[in-house]
């Protein structure tokens, strides 16, 4: 994460909502929002699985020291994509490439915002661990093949930017672009640099999301990584999820998006705060396995905790998932008087958080 550019845009005079320790980057707003996963595809698809959890759609098969065992998983259908980019450009995509293509499409159509001027709408992309399956069945070509004869689509896929390239092509978007990848508070990263290119007027709205796709080697790797043995694994989570931000809001009905960031080491905030007493969502078994803050917050904090990992299962990229399904809540007939914000928290194992507050936008500024 970049502190300095973070602190510039937090200079730019807007005042918080409390007085929080922090970099708080300003209000922006959301214009639309877009996911694919285990729960379905959309917003009507994910408002629905949040009134009725349907719980896990399949299960997948982890191998670890003790052998093999079932566990529960949310697994993403890339095929409404079918229905709008023509097959014969599919041909050649990648199963996570066609994840992001969804969810960013879902979002500028949620958004009314097909039209928009291409050049002008960046995008930021982040993963924990990318496209896994088309990376390691590059490595499989290599170690079967050579590297001189493994398949050169392959490689390009295996690349960290492959399905932000797969998607700008087929969305036809030619504004500014960024992928970022790393398993801790890679969503934090994008988001910072989504609000700065606003702030900056690199871009006229920014499409920020996440994306993430399993394959057996995560499930290992995070069986192996357990530190309690006995302890039943959670859910896995795979899909993707994209919001539309822009500077201003175009509707009253739109909600804001505002992000504070807390680095490792400030000598203040050391617990996640809340400047008021509205419902947090997050997906606890990640918050709680990473960082004694969010256990901290939670026992602190007096409103509801909503665990998001009903709906997703456990991913790097939750805070994204998090924050579609919080757009759509309060958008909801209803629920934006009920609840005036919806927080929803990520944290590091290094010590540091990020807050992401949606409300209404003239009340974030």
């Amino acid at each position: 994460m970049t502190s300095d550019l973070s602190r510039q845009a937090f200079a730019s005079g807007l005042e918080p909502v409390a007085a929080p320790a922090g970099d708080r980057l300003g209000a922006v707003a959301i214009r639309g929002l877009g996911a694919v996963g285990g729960f379905g595809c959309g917003r009507a698809e994910l408002l629905q699985a949040w009134r009725n959890p349907p719980g896990p759609n399949g299960k997948v098969e982890v191998v670890g020291s003790a052998g093999a065992r079932s566990v529960p998983a949310f697994l993403a259908d890339s095929g409404p994509l079918d229905e709008v980019v023509p097959r014969r450009k599919l041909r050649r995509v990648d199963r996570f490439s066609r994840l992001v293509t969804l969810a960013a499409h879902l979002a500028l159509a949620d958004g009314d915002a097909l039209d928009f001027d291409r050049g002008r709408l960046g995008v930021v992309m982040a993963t924990g661990y990318g496209a896994n399956h088309t990376t390691f069945r590059f490595l499989d070509d290599c170690l079967d093949y050579g590297a001189a004869a493994a398949s050169p689509l392959l490689f390009s896929g295996a690349g960290h930017s492959g399905a932000l390239s797969n998607l700008t092509i087929l969305l036809e978007i030619t504004g500014p672009l960024l992928t970022v990848c790393q398993p801790t508070m890679p969503i934090a990263s994008a988001l910072a640099t989504a609000i700065c290119w606003l702030r900056e007027g690199r871009a006229e709205a920014v499409l920020v999301g996440g994306a993430e796709e399993y394959v057996p080697l995560l499930g290992y790797a995070r069986e192996r990584a357990r530190p309690d043995k006995g302890e039943a694994l959670s859910a896995v989570g795979e899909g993707a999820a994209f919001l539309l931000l822009t500077p201003t809001a175009g509707r009253r009905t739109e909600p804001g998006l505002d992000l504070l960031l807390h680095y490792p080491g400030e000598s203040a905030g050391e617990t996640i705060q809340f400047p008021d007493n509205s419902p947090v969502l997050g997906n606890q078994t990640r918050c709680g396995r990473e960082s004694a803050a969010w256990r901290k917050a939670r026992q602190e904090h007096k409103a509801g905790w909503l665990d998001t990992g009903v709906l997703f299962g456990d991913l790097p990229t939750a805070l994204i998932f998090n924050l579609t399904l919080a757009a759509a809540l309060w958008a909801n007939s209803g629920e934006g008087a009920k609840h005036p914000y919806l927080h929803c928290v990520e944290t590091g194992q290094d010590g540091g958080w990020v807050r992401a507050t949606v409300g209404q936008f003239s009340g974030l500024r």
